[in-house]
């Protein structure tokens, strides 16, 4: 997706908080209306918080403890079924 927008639209890559930009760019600019935007800035912004629990929070929290509901238990199946959501529009608009 970061190659279509920089292929199609004037959005330019940054090694640092590429993911947030990327997601903000997709909200404010991206090339479907603004709902439909929202909707992948959305999942942008979910796949980014399953990643950075499985990359650096190793432990989960005890349960009812205090951050026991800020973790997220989704399965990763979840995560690629997001990860196709965002994808597929994008597929869609290089073939039209």
């Amino acid at each position: 997706m970061r190659e279509w927008l920089k292929k199609f639209s004037n959005y330019q890559s940054w090694p640092k908080g590429e993911h947030t930009r990327l997601a903000k760019y997709i909200r404010f600019h991206g090339p479907f209306d603004s709902e439909f935007n929202e909707i992948i800035y959305r999942k942008l912004i979910r796949l980014k918080k399953l990643r950075n629990q499985s990359d650096y929070k190793l432990k989960v929290p005890k349960k009812y403890s205090a951050n026991y509901n800020k973790w997220d238990f989704t399965s990763i199946n979840s995560a690629f079924q997001i990860a196709e959501e965002i994808i597929k529009p994008f597929m869609e608009l290089e073939l039209n």
